[in-house]
């Protein structure tokens, strides 16, 4: 009897396993049938999902591109514009009766970046001996340049190349006058010089602009900072000045 109840309960072991495996096995294919179907089921929305992402990707890309050449034709047409700016307060500033009154406004300013390096020179607006004549311009050193750097205010002459050049006589042969203008006495300092007709300052440009010629010592720094005539409202003006006398206007 012993031996019945050990087979019973042997075979009860063997068939418990049995069981017990077999409802392991019905619960992972159970599980696998799940995920097959949470897997199959959304798989054509899943699709279109997709597709209306990397359709919306692809219209912020190209709305991206978009943006960025608009931005790009701004940015060109700013400079363009700027440009034109430039080249209308240009034609506005220049004068036409070989002289030119030139106003530098915010001198301390200027000075002090020019004492600093920062901007040790800046040139006035091109002016011409007449409307189909020599263009020039100056060019000013307010902390002095070469032998006048730190002592004085040099000033310097340019031809610049023009529209005209062929048809004018060269060298450039014409008497150049400076004058920092006396805003109280009207005691101007002035300065003068011919042309030297073998520098080739004053040959037909090949380029832009010569090589600037003129003062290096035009006025001391202890002139322009002893008296307020010269500097008055944070403003100096220089005027320009060429002789036409036998040039022939064309």
């Amino acid at each position: 009897m012993e031996d019945n109840e050990k087979k019973t309960d042997a075979h009860g072991s063997v068939d418990a396993a049995a069981l017990q495996k077999e409802i392991t096995k019905l619960r992972e294919e159970n599980k696998k049938l799940k995920a097959d179907l949470v897997k199959t089921k959304p798989e054509g929305e899943w699709k279109n999902l997709e597709k209306q992402n990397a359709y919306l990707k692809e219209i912020i890309e190209r709305q991206r591109k978009q943006l960025l050449f608009q931005d790009q034709m701004l940015t060109s047409s700013s400079i363009i514009f700027a440009e034109q700016e430039r080249r209308i307060q240009a034609l506005e500033d220049a004068s036409y009766d070989s002289s030119q009154l030139w106003r530098i406004s915010e001198y301390n300013r200027r000075r002090q970046d020019a004492v600093s390096g920062k901007t040790t020179s800046f040139h006035c607006p091109v002016f011409y001996t007449s409307r189909h004549g020599y263009k020039m311009s100056a060019r000013v050193y307010l902390n002095g340049d070469g032998m006048g750097k730190h002592t004085h205010m040099s000033l310097f002459f340019m031809i610049m190349r023009g529209c005209h050049d062929a048809l004018l006589p060269w060298p450039f042969q014409q008497k150049v006058t400076f004058m920092l203008l006396d805003q109280n006495k009207r005691d101007h300092i002035v300065n003068a010089f011919r042309p030297d007709p073998t520098s080739n300052s004053f040959k037909k440009p090949s380029s832009d602009m010569n090589i600037a010629s003129g003062c290096p010592l035009f006025v001391t720094q202890e002139l322009l900072m002893a008296s307020d005539s010269y500097v008055k409202d944070d403003t100096m003006f220089i005027k320009l000045v060429v002789d036409t006398t036998g040039l022939e206007k064309l």
